[in-house]
């Protein structure tokens, strides 16, 4: 399936014979849920009917929302890693 990346996966999609879904991790769509409520969903696809009208700005702000919670996750390890190196480093030149 096609995987859109930045920092970690943001979503993937699929075409279907009726719909086609977007595949988010749980967590992304529950900012989401009253504007995801006429759609069908299951615990990670947002199934779209192909009889409606593409929802370009929802899909737009959702996967916003997955690169911004990708990155801070991302600037999270870092910032730790950086930490535990520093504290490696002290604990060396103690000895």
């Amino acid at each position: 399936m096609p995987t859109f990346k930045l920092h970690g996966i943001l979503a993937w999609y699929a075409p279907f014979k009726k719909h086609y879904s977007l595949f988010v991790r749980p967590q992304f769509m529950e900012p989401f849920k009253e504007e995801l409520k006429p759609y069908e969903l299951s615990k990670s696809a947002i199934r779209f009917p192909l009889s409606h009208p593409v929802p370009v700005d929802l899909i737009k702000k959702i996967v916003q929302y997955a690169a911004t919670e990708n990155m801070a996750k991302d600037q999270l390890k870092s910032s730790k890693k950086k930490w535990k190196c520093s504290v490696s480093k002290n604990m060396k030149s103690r000895e």
